[in-house]
């Protein structure tokens, strides 16, 4: 057990130990993962001389695979702008790389890069950019530029550890993304009151709002079809084009 606190009375003889001075070895399973553990070496020969300066290895026993996840674009989110893909990753042992595989479900074809764009019919990862030791991650070639208003996509994530054996992450939907890329935007109507009409009581304003499927192809468009809000301004053109700000009438735009 690891409950010697002194650390000269830790010493042991290992199992194989001879009297030919020639390798030795000593079986032992013990280890917990993600823990950091320090092995050293003494010898001494039968004169009596021992060994002044001591051999040390220190090294991380990790069994864990390592696991990124996607942070944005949000999973099931409509987006209408893309700078960048971002997300995070973590191993005990530290990341060897992470790599993302995008994928346009429109025609089910990869991301390559900005030249080849989607045209990979095979799953295809490609390298992100590390930052922080890839606790945060980001890969900015692909952009709003490069998708189609209407098309939904899948971003999945994999990393691969230092570990030796090397451990690589199995792909999960958990920590992936879908989202869709919708630049159409929504219509409004009024409907209880006509263009330039006469009233002598209206009490209530109302109307219609909707999201447009994109036109015009793919078919079949993907798009939100959701309102986030909706938003009215009311003018009294007889004094001064003034607004209603929900008290008073004022100079300024109000919605």
């Amino acid at each position: 057990n690891f409950d010697n606190t002194t650390a000269e009375n830790a010493w042991f003889v290992p199992l194989s130990t001879n009297s030919a001075g020639t390798l030795w070895n000593q079986p032992f399973t013990k280890w917990d993962s993600s823990s950091t553990y320090r092995i050293e070496a003494k010898v001494n020969d039968q004169s009596g001389n021992y060994q002044l300066t001591y051999s040390t290895k220190t090294f991380t026993i990790d069994y864990g695979s390592p696991e990124s996840k996607i942070i944005l674009p949000a999973n099931s989110s409509a987006i209408s702008q893309l700078t960048s893909i971002s997300g995070t990753a973590y191993d005990a042992s530290g990341l060897t790389n992470v790599r993302v595989a995008i994928q346009q479900l429109s025609d089910k074809k990869y991301w390559v890069d900005a030249t080849d764009k989607f045209s990979q019919t095979t799953t295809n990862y490609i390298l992100v950019t590390q930052d922080n030791g890839y606790f945060n991650w980001k890969y900015t070639i692909l952009t709003g530029a490069y998708l189609t208003n209407g098309t939904s996509y899948w971003i999945t994530s994999i990393s691969s550890d230092t570990s030796n054996p090397q451990l690589v992450e199995v792909p999960s939907s958990a920590r992936a993304s879908y989202f869709i890329y919708d630049t159409t935007a929504p219509v409004s109507a009024v409907l209880s009151v006509a263009d330039n009409g006469n009233y002598n009581s209206v009490t209530i304003s109302s109307g219609s709002c909707s999201d447009v499927k994109p036109t015009p192809l793919p078919p079949d468009a993907a798009y939100s079809n959701t309102i986030s809000s909706v938003q009215i301004s009311i003018q009294n053109l007889s004094l001064n084009t003034t607004y209603w700000n929900g008290a008073n009438w004022i100079e300024s735009s109000a919605w």
